[in-house]
């Protein structure tokens, strides 16, 4: 992506900021897509075993007992006992107040205390990724929420296949199809919303390049362990989003392929919650223009999200995040912070 570092004053008409920014986007060829059955986990761990590469798994969890077993379980006994292709499992736990951790354990997967090396408010999702990440030792990171309820191995076999198949692809996505469950009922293709509601139209005006990808949010996805380590993570809900801006902005687009999963089902938030998810994500939005020069903010983005007015005695929803440096600054892979 080329974009001109010109500021655009945050006050000026959405309309004449979209045309700009379209007119210094280059059109890029589609990344490379495919699909989890594309892909057989035994061949896949054999081109893993010819490449001497080692493949971890991690879990970020928070709260997660009802789920964790069950993952951790089919991960072991498709991945582990049956073909080798996974070498480690590791829940990053974010101080939960069930058995997480200790369901985790008795699974099989490996459970590290993560340090205490900032400020409790920051300590989100994308806090726990990157420590996580700290802890992994494959070559290959794969990354899967905690939370799904129809998992099965796919989800990591899918995402590895790119990765395996093609030494170019440095970041692999996941997207699929999204019910809302509702009791016994699902509803089809109503997951997503904060992604289209909210994430697709910012980067459609800002970074189209991402908005063409099929689930940008998608808790889904591998690294190369040496990029993992030289990405800043946003700590909090921004996190996907700030991934792939980083991606993009080290021109690393090109490494970048996309997975279909068929469908997930996992655990719906209310309104509350998505517009807390939203509220983080248009932060990192607005917080990486302004970092590439395309927004000037007349003041300091605030922290909190101001509910309703028909609930003056709830308080503001304080939605603290920052942007937790990389790991590492360079890296054998050439994947530079």
């Amino acid at each position: 992506m080329s974009i001109s570092h010109a500021t655009i004053p945050f006050r000026s008409a959405w309309l004449q900021m979209y045309f700009y920014i379209m007119s210094k986007a280059e059109i890029t060829e589609p990344m490379q897509v495919s699909d989890y059955r594309d892909f057989d986990p035994r061949v896949l761990a054999e081109i893993k075993a010819a490449k001497n590469l080692r493949l971890s798994v991690l879990l970020p969890a928070l709260n997660e007992e009802a789920t964790i077993g069950n993952i951790v379980s089919i991960i072991r006994k498709d991945l582990v006992e049956n073909c080798q292709l996974v070498d480690e499992i590791v829940v990053a736990d974010n101080a939960s107040t069930d058995r997480t951790s200790q369901v985790a354990l008795e699974a099989g997967a490996t459970v590290p205390v993560l340090p205490d090396n900032i400020e409790e408010r920051f300590r989100g999702k994308g806090w726990t990724l990157q420590r996580g990440v700290e802890h992994c030792v494959g070559d290959i990171v794969i990354c899967v929420d905690s939370d799904i309820r129809n998992f099965t191995s796919r989800f990591v076999y899918g995402l590895a296949g790119p990765m395996l198949a093609d030494d170019s692809v440095a970041f692999v996505k996941a997207f699929y199809r999204r019910p809302m469950v509702s009791g016994k009922e699902a509803i089809p293709d109503f997951g997503g919303r904060v992604t289209e509601l909210t994430a697709r139209p910012m980067l459609s005006l800002f970074y189209p390049e991402l908005a063409r990808m099929h689930q940008p949010l998608s808790g889904e996805y591998a690294f190369r362990r040496c990029l993992a380590r030289t990405l800043p993570f946003w700590s909090g809900y921004g996190v996907e989003t700030g991934l792939l801006i980083h991606i993009l902005r080290r021109g690393l687009l090109g490494g970048v392929a996309e997975v279909n999963m068929g469908e997930r089902i996992h655990r719906n938030r209310n309104l509350r919650d998505l517009g807390r998810m939203s509220f983080g994500i248009l932060k990192t939005i607005f917080a990486e223009l302004q970092a590439d020069g395309l927004v000037s903010l007349a003041s300091q983005i605030e922290t909190a999200r101001i509910m309703s007015t028909d609930l003056p005695s709830e308080p503001a929803d304080e939605i603290p995040q920052i942007l937790i440096p990389a790991i590492d600054t360079d890296c054998p892979g050439g994947y530079h912070a």
